[in-house]
């Protein structure tokens, strides 16, 4: 369009001022952006140890003014998935981890509040691991269970990505920026389910230090919240790995199964509020389920509600193990009583219980299942005369008496 004025421009291209305006305000904004090798050379800045290429920290230094007007720590989920930070959500397979990070994703994009508490809606990103065929079901599910909801946009990739390396989180955030040019919505929540798919090292050593670092690098760099799933190690009491998982995390979060099918999940560690707790139902909707919350605590209240539950729930396999073993004895006994009479019929109930005794069933036991043999029907009695305290001889019902 070189030599058209704006004259020129409106009449033979109708385009408007407020085009104009649109296409400077565009390419101004392009002019902004940053090179692509500047966000590497960040991230790779992020991923070092203590700014180790500063000759001194004095121009990074705050004054007490200074913090007192930095901004107060923020969620994308309120009190539970932080901006800015990674937080890690492990429990052992089976436990419904990647049911509850879809359940986050999509209440993040719908907007409203997580189980009551309130979230800033956005667009999410979803890395998974092990494959997307397993999301179908579960979003038509959720979609179901909650219908009429609109959502942002948002996107999921079944692809492997080191997140231990700069490259491989420059990446991520390009693919951000990128989903936001094009979509012009903002992306507030990136997810990786599970951990151990998105790193290459030892879990035990730098494997785990430099994926921490890269997700924590992708939370600062953003301003966003990043979630992670991950697993427990073998004896499921912690997360898996060198513990820099939990200590670099905005929040470190268990899930674990609970009584009737429940399921608990509790924040470990919570930066900057009180850590709180749920416990979720199941609920069976179409081909799959969705997570409902049935109960609302703190980390102390949970604790002391798993207590109780442990006591409840040992306290009732000890019942059941009681009346098990009774049932046991009981059998035994019947067994006992019903051979003496088959072998020596006619017996009068003294000799009945005597020669069962010392074999294993107390006396007040035998007695007991003497008596209910007898209203049972199994054994009958009769007497040799009229007389009260006539003599009584036993027989199994299924024996004729002696003629």
């Amino acid at each position: 369009m070189s030599g058209l004025d704006f004259s020129d421009l409106v009449m033979k291209h109708n385009v408007t001022r407020e085009d104009w305006i649109a296409a400077v305000e565009a390419v101004r904004s392009e002019s902004n952006a940053e090179p692509l090798d500047e966000i590497l050379a960040k991230i790779e800045q992020m991923f070092l140890v203590a700014d180790d290429i500063a000759l001194d920290h004095l121009e990074d230094m705050l004054s007490d003014e200074d913090i007192a007007a930095l901004d107060p720590p923020s969620f994308i989920v309120d009190r539970w998935f932080p901006r800015g930070f990674y937080s890690c959500v492990y429990g052992a397979p089976g436990v419904m981890k990647t049911f509850n990070l879809l359940d986050v994703s999509r209440r993040v994009r719908a907007g409203g509040s997580w189980h009551s508490n309130s979230v800033e809606q956005g667009s999410t990103l979803f890395y998974q691991g092990e494959g997307l065929q397993q999301l179908q079901d579960r979003i038509a599910a959720w979609s179901e269970f909650y219908p009429g909801e609109e959502l942002t946009d948002g996107r999921s990739l079944a692809r492997f990505v080191d997140m231990t390396t700069p490259t491989g989180v420059a990446a991520v955030i390009r693919t951000v920026l990128g989903f936001q040019q094009q979509t012009g919505q903002r992306v507030v929540m990136v997810l990786f389910d599970p951990a151990v798919e998105f790193m290459t090292g030892d879990e035990n050593g730098d494997g785990m230090d430099q994926l921490t670092r890269g997700l924590r690098s992708l939370a600062q760099y953003l301003d966003i919240a990043v979630v992670v799933g991950h697993h427990t190690n073998a004896a499921e009491g912690r997360s898996r790995g060198a513990d820099f998982m939990r200590m670099r995390a905005g929040a470190h979060i268990r899930m674990e199964a609970l009584e009737d099918g429940l399921v608990g999940i509790v924040q470990e560690k919570q930066k900057n509020t009180e850590k709180l707790a749920l416990v979720l139902e199941p609920t069976p909707v179409g081909k799959s389920l969705v997570l409902q919350a049935l109960e609302h605590h703190n980390a102390v209240s949970y604790s002391g509600r798993k207590a109780r539950s442990g006591q409840a729930q040992k306290a009732a396999i000890s019942l059941d193990f009681s009346a098990a073993k009774a049932e046991q004895k009981f059998t035994r006994a019947d067994e006992l009583l019903s051979s003496a009479i088959r072998s020596t019929p006619g017996l009068g109930r003294a000799k009945v219980l005597a020669s069962c005794k010392s074999q294993g069933v107390g006396a007040e036991l035998l007695e007991t299942a003497l008596d209910r043999l007898i209203g049972s029907g199994v054994v009958r009695v009769e007497k040799t005369g009229e007389a009260k305290n006539s003599p009584q001889k036993h027989y199994l019902n299924e024996m004729e008496s002696p003629a």
